[in-house]
């Protein structure tokens, strides 16, 4: 499988959802990417790596329960 952080949000959601890929791994390929890149670009100054890590866990707890955590649950987003 190509990296993660390089797949499209519509490709990447469904792939979470259906526990091909955890909402986990997908957060951890895009902050190792922010850590390759960010020194560079400095797109980020406010870098919680920590809170991403718990937020994905929570999506993948809601889908080992069966719920449905919406269509974007786990794909990383930064604004």
């Amino acid at each position: 499988m190509t990296d993660l952080w390089r797949l499209p949000a519509a490709d990447l959601a469904p792939l979470i959802k259906s526990k091909q890929v955890s909402a986990r791994d997908a957060a951890t390929a895009a902050l190792a990417r922010l850590d390759q890149v960010n020194h560079q670009i400095n797109a980020v100054i406010d870098h919680r790596p920590e809170d991403v890590l718990q937020q994905a866990d929570a999506i993948d707890a809601r889908l080992a329960r069966g719920e449905d955590p919406g269509p974007l649950a786990g794909v990383p987003v930064t604004i």
